[in-house]
């Protein structure tokens, strides 16, 4: 997962735009991931799955696991740059990522309201004209190596 989350976390603006099925895909393919179970019977879509994590890519997870509350919608740009923003600022130690609150956008993404078209308006409109990837997928579990 940390592999998968870094890659996606680190593609440039540029890879973003020229490789934009690959990131889709690596999108998709993690939020498969939180309908996996771990050894231990536990899904990966639980908050407490980001101890496992670094801490560089648990602002992602959180998002992944406990979704966005409200009617935000972010385009795959939007949701790259919301997320790489604060994979830098991890890395830099100038932010701390907290599971998210139940009821409302976590303080972090109240603060860029274009990102979310919160505000009505969508900051890069490339994938804003109704299209979107839902996913839904069944229960999966993994078996063990040992």
């Amino acid at each position: 997962m940390n592999s998968v989350i870094g890659y996606w976390l680190k593609m440039s603006k540029l890879d973003l735009r020229r490789q934009r099925m690959l990131a889709q895909y690596i999108l998709h393919v993690l939020r498969c991931c939180y309908s996996i179970r771990e050894q231990r019977g536990n899904f990966v879509r639980n908050p407490s799955f980001a101890e496992k994590l670094l801490p560089e890519h648990r602002e992602l997870h959180y998002e992944l696991a406990t979704g966005y509350p409200g009617k935000g919608r972010m385009t795959l740009e939007n949701h790259h740059k919301y997320h790489a923003l604060w994979y830098r600022q991890v890395k830099r130690g100038e932010f701390k990522p907290q599971p998210y609150p139940t009821d409302r956008f976590p303080g972090s993404l109240a603060d860029y309201p274009d990102l979310t078209m919160a505000s009505g308006k969508d900051s890069d409109s490339t994938w804003s004209k109704g299209e979107s990837m839902r996913v839904e997928v069944t229960e999966v579990e993994i078996a063990s190596d040992s």
